[in-house]
Parts: C-alpha cells; sequence; structure tokens
C-alpha cells in the first residue's frame, strides 16, 4: 500500500484532524478509573497497577501522535512545510510551538539529571526516552480540556445522525487541535533537526504497521472526499 498511495500536499492540512481522530479514539479507550486519579493528581500509590497501566497507555497514544509527524517527514518530506505554512497563515507560531518543546526538553533534562546542552538543541541519544517524557507533559495539558462536555460529544460521534451541543463542538475542536499540533510537532522536529530521523524513535513499536494504518486513513478520507464532491456538483 505505502508503494501505491501518496498523500498529496495539497489535502495534506485537511486530512491531519482524521489523523488526529484516530489517536483520540485510543486515548478515549483509555479514559477509567486511573484516569481520572491521574486527573485529580492523586499520589502514585493510590493507583493500582492496571491504572496505572491505562494513563501509560493514554500517553503512549500521543507518542503516536509525534511518530506520525516524524514518519510523514521520513516518508514524504514534501509534506513538511505544508501545514507549517498553513499554521503561519492563520496567525499561529512555529517559533512558540518549538520553543514549548525546547522548554519541556530542559525540564526533561533537570528530572533526568542529564547535563544541558549550550544550544537548543535535543541530543539523539536522549530522543527516544524525550518523546515519551514530551507527550506525558502533552497529555497533561491537553487533559484539561477533556472534561465531560468532551467525553459526551466523542461518544456521540458514534452515533448516526448524531448531534453536538455548542460547547461539546467547541471541546472537540480544541482537543482535535492539540493532538494536529502534537503531528505538526513531529514534523517541526524533523525540520529543526534532521539528523534525528536516524535515530530510533520506534519505542518498540512497528512504525511499518503505523505507516500502513495512517494510509488506510488517508484513502478512507479521499472516498469520503470525492462522495461529497460528486453529491455536490
Amino acid at each position: 500500500m505505502s508503494e501505491e498511495t501518496r498523500i498529496l500536499p495539497e489535502h495534506f492540512t485537511e486530512f491531519l484532524p482524521l489523523l488526529a481522530d484516530d489517536v483520540l479514539d485510543g486515548i478515549a479507550a483509555c479514559i477509567g478509573r486511573g484516569w481520572k486519579k491521574w486527573i485529580n493528581n492523586e499520589p502514585p500509590h493510590k493507583f493500582k497497577p492496571e491504572e496505572y497501566a491505562e494513563v501509560e497507555r493514554a500517553a503512549n497514544y500521543v507518542v503516536m501522535a509525534l511518530q506520525m509527524g516524524l514518519l510523514l517527514a521520513k516518508r514524504q518530506p514534501e509534506l513538511v512545510e505544508v501545514p507549517i505554512s498553513d499554521l503561519r497563515a492563520k496567525g499561529g507560531s512555529v517559533d512558540e510551538l518549538w520553543q514549548g518543546m525546547m522548554e519541556a526538553y530542559q525540564g526533561f533534562l533537570r528530572i533526568c539529571g542529564y547535563e544541558r546542552p549550550e544550544k537548543d538543541k535535543i541530543n539523539p541519544n536522549h530522543f527516544e526516552e524525550f518523546l515519551s517524557y514530551y507527550a506525558s507533559t502533552w497529555l497533561r495539558e491537553m487533559s484539561k480540556q477533556m472534561d465531560k462536555e468532551w467525553q459526551k460529544g466523542w461518544q456521540k460521534r458514534a452515533a448516526p445522525l448524531h448531534r453536538f451541543k455548542p460547547r461539546e463542538r467547541a471541546k472537540i475542536d480544541m482537543v482535535g487541535n492539540y493532538v494536529v499540533l502534537a503531528i505538526l510537532s513531529g514534523l517541526l522536529i524533523v525540520k529543526k533537526q534532521p539528523e534525528l530521523l536516524g535515530v530510533d524513535w520506534s519505542r518498540g513499536a512497528s512504525l511499518d504497521m503505523l505507516w500502513e494504518g495512517m494510509l488506510r486513513t488517508y484513502q478512507s478520507f479521499m472516498y469520503y472526499k470525492s462522495f461529497v464532491e460528486r453529491k455536490a456538483s
């Protein structure tokens, strides 16, 4: 499939929210008692092993979003500039996104006791480990928006002819944007430090399987897009 299917740059920005939905479907399946304890900042000793594993799985889906961005840059480097240019056109700041990542990296170095680099660059030796840390901090920030309104709205998506309340729609869009930015962060890493593509950032996952899944989502997106366009004409 990967040899036959190419993600077209003109569709890429419109396609990104569908990849975000795949990530959020995974995170939504992890929301249980462990998630609620984590949201409430309960101490680690109050977590049962299965509850802690629940939160770890949710964080791993954010890692997957970062890996999606890295994979897109590796398999189709021509896509890197597309969402970055779109973000700038909408008034977003790529520099702020990168600076936020560098601040997270500095926090990671302090916690782990690693020596700080002279320049704002991620040490390749720390990259895989940093991805997990960054995903956890990203999930913590994103989780502030994943309240009952978001959860109710997300559950409605599976129902035919679903109708969102305005606040549910707003929450879904806001949380979805967090994941899109996580994918964009993966692309941005490659733009800023292309040498990191040569590091093993799989964390034991099959990147080929992840890529195939992304292409299947893209094919579904293109099928739906062509159906809507035919219906409109």
